[in-house]
């Protein structure tokens, strides 16, 4: 399921990108459902190599040689199809090697804890409480689900020693414990 793009279609509604390692930066596109690999160095702008994700990917996060794109699973109308997708592709080749599905819908954010686990928000619709569902990168299975989160979470970085400061729409910044999950 590879395409080939250029950095003209991921430069606009680019979403979501991360440093896969010191030059090299893995981008998402939400209108394409792309996701694609350039480095910092390259001659070009064209970004020759891109891979399809779920629909409208919002946010990369890495571990290891694995980018975990983040998709909210939405429709045309920004509707949730379903919940969200977490797909994990190879940094280097863009193989989708595993996906996982998140316990909440319109999933928009997420990072890396330092227990190697990535923590995935769903913001849902805004207005009711939202989640964080917990997956583990290498297997891609799902640890967890954790709802009551707070009304909107839309973004989401953690610490070193497993802080985890969750932005809203509604609630401002609330930091919640990635090891006693409150």
């Amino acid at each position: 399921s590879r395409a080939r793009g250029s950095s003209r279609c991921l430069s606009r509604n680019s979403t979501g990108s991360a440093f896969a390692d010191d030059t090299t930066i893995i981008a998402a596109n939400s209108t394409l459902n792309l996701v694609g690999r350039f480095t910092t160095g390259q001659s070009a702008d064209a970004i020759a190599l891109t891979t399809k994700v779920a629909p409208q990917p919002t946010a990369v996060a890495v571990a290891g040689t694995r980018a975990l794109v983040i998709s909210a699973n939405l429709d045309a109308n920004f509707l949730p199809i379903g919940n969200g997708i977490v797909t994990a592709v190879d940094t280097k080749t863009l193989q989708v090697l595993g996906t996982a599905t998140s316990g909440g819908t319109n999933s928009t954010d997420g990072a890396m804890g330092p227990d190697g686990l990535l923590y995935v928000l769903n913001t849902g619709d805004y207005v009711s409480s939202g989640s964080i569902t917990i997956v583990n990168p290498t297997t891609m299975q799902v640890v967890a689900t954790v709802s009551g989160i707070g009304a909107g979470p839309g973004a989401i970085t953690i610490d070193s020693s497993g802080l985890a400061y969750i932005s809203s729409f509604f609630g401002g910044t609330v930091v919640w414990d990635t090891k006693s999950r409150t």
